[in-house]
């Protein structure tokens, strides 16, 4: 008989510290994306765990389907007794920006696009043709993505800043340089081309010309260079 009541006490133990647990119920959600606050639309989508308890409930998988945003990861989760879940986000980092004549669009290092506002601040790659020819499953095709991701690296470190990038076809890219000139290249291993570009530049001949410099066409063996009166 003494076994029976000591079996009910520990049962009855049990009961007790599960009733605690689904006390402790979301009631409010603190999201942060590194320092800064999740957007208001982030925060309200995940306002449906509210009511969820906090202990026996999966929470990565049901972010991920209420921020169906790949360029959010969740990195880290906690619970602030009694009623507060903490989530921190990180957002990965923009690779280059693209521009149609009314959309602009961000690309990330994995080829993910994602429609943006307008980026005062960073260098866009115009498209010159419907875009959605670049893409395959909301990504830019690979191979593009690779040639665009070794353009805009090679740009930086060569400070070469052009006024404007565009890929013009889908084996062309020109740039317009602050001097005016316009500069042709191969989309394929263009990073390659903007570095002979950044030396040429420099070079006793450009220096040398007797008339002004209009283009510099680097889509042949050897650099082609027409003047303003060609």
């Amino acid at each position: 008989m003494r076994s029976l009541y000591k079996i009910s006490g520990v049962f009855a133990i049990i009961a007790s510290i599960a009733a605690g647990l689904f006390f402790f119920t979301i009631q409010s959600i603190d999201c942060s994306i590194g320092t800064q606050q999740c957007p208001p639309e982030y925060s309200a989508s995940l306002g449906e765990l509210k009511g969820s308890s906090l202990f026996f409930s999966r929470f990565d998988t049901r972010v991920q389907t209420l921020i169906p945003d790949p360029t959010f990861i969740l990195e880290s989760e906690s619970k602030i007794l009694p009623h507060t879940l903490k989530l921190v986000f990180s957002q990965k980092k923009p690779n280059y920006y693209l521009q149609t004549e009314t959309d602009y669009y961000t690309v990330y290092d994995d080829g993910f696009i994602k429609k943006s506002e307008k980026n005062n601040h960073e260098p866009s790659i115009f498209i010159d043709y419907p875009i959605e020819t670049l893409l395959s499953d909301n990504s830019v095709k690979p191979g593009l993505h690779q040639e665009l991701s070794s353009l805009t690296k090679a740009l930086e470190v060569t400070h070469l800043a052009p006024q404007k990038t565009t890929l013009t076809d889908s084996q062309t890219i020109t740039l317009e340089i602050l001097s005016g000139v316009t500069v042709f290249l191969n989309l394929e291993e263009s990073a390659q081309a903007v570095t002979k570009l950044s030396l040429l530049l420099n070079s006793t001949e450009i220096a040398e010309l007797p008339e002004p410099l209009n283009e510099i066409d680097l889509r042949y063996s050897f650099p082609v260079l027409r003047t303003k009166n060609e």
